[in-house]
């Protein structure tokens, strides 16, 4: 019995240690995938600033022109 139950605590002790060991792997994973996440996250909030800006520009330039046409006239 002796002998059966050292194996069998050595088992144990076995599974808790790839347990810990998959437990960090996978934080360290769940973190990495937060973090590019976050990174394409910032990347379409930048995007869409750009298209605003690029939109308020094109908008600003024709009201400039019809402006100048009604002037003109």
């Amino acid at each position: 019995m002796t002998r059966r139950s050292s194996c069998s605590s050595q088992a144990v002790a076995q599974q808790a240690t790839h347990t810990a060991a998959g437990q960090e792997d996978w934080h360290r994973q769940r973190s990495r995938l937060q973090a590019f996440a976050t990174l394409a996250e910032r990347h379409r909030t930048s995007e869409a600033q750009q298209e605003s800006r690029q939109e308020q520009k094109t908008q600003d330039e024709f009201a400039a022109r019809m402006r100048d046409d009604e002037q003109g006239r």
